[in-house]
């Protein structure tokens, strides 16, 4: 049965997700086409395009045969050293927080498709779970144009059967030619033990407007 995050940890969330500032023990992270920025804790192990050649499923990358949107740049994290390898697309059953900043191009035939829907589905389809809830969803802007919505789901994983969260922050470009991306999940107990860690990563995500 799906576990809900406990009230304290979704008033946590939502008065956090939009504040400012960086914390001590973090290490700065840029995707190597320079188009996003993030923080993660200092332990944690980054995955950058170069260590990914050749790994077709990473997390929080869903394709659609309604939309195809090609990765242009992505970063994979997970918190523990890159000793346990790179994580695989499911994270619902993870024991520690996995995560991923992706970029993707929306080809100019299908701009018009793109909507508050495909922007969370395309990074986490919790739609085609059996048991999924929207614990927090709102629209989102970043200012000059980029804007989206964030959210966090919880979940019952239908081949794991675990319980687990995400919290995912989906945006588009102003001529809506890029889909930016940022999300972070793992079991919910996971999730709960490390909130702070993730609410920092989420927090500190910048998108270049250049």
């Amino acid at each position: 049965m799906l576990r809900r995050l406990s009230a304290f940890v979704l008033l946590a969330l939502v008065a956090t997700a939009c504040a400012s500032g960086t914390d001590s023990g973090m290490q700065s992270v840029r995707d190597s086409a320079s188009l996003v920025f993030f923080e993660v804790p200092s332990e944690w192990a980054v995955f950058q395009s170069s260590d990914l050649q050749g790994v077709t499923e990473t997390p929080f990358v869903s394709q659609a045969t309604e939309l195809t949107l090609p990765v242009v740049s992505r970063v994979v994290f997970q918190g523990v050293g890159r000793d346990a390898g790179i994580p695989g697309a499911n994270v619902s059953n993870q024991e520690y927080p996995v995560g991923s900043a992706v970029v993707r191009a929306i080809p100019a035939s299908q701009r018009d498709q793109i909507s508050r829907y495909w922007l969370a589905e395309l990074v986490l389809p919790y739609h085609a779970q059996p048991v999924a809830r929207e614990e927090l969803k709102q629209d989102i802007t970043l200012g000059e144009g980029f804007d989206g919505v964030q959210l966090i789901v919880t979940f019952n994983d239908a081949t794991t059967s675990a319980d687990a969260a995400v919290i995912l922050i989906s945006i588009t470009d102003p001529d809506v030619e890029a889909m930016y991306s940022i999300a972070v999940g793992c079991s919910i107990e996971c999730f709960n033990e490390n909130l702070d860690a993730i609410i920092a990563v989420i927090d500190s995500w910048l998108v270049n407007t250049r």
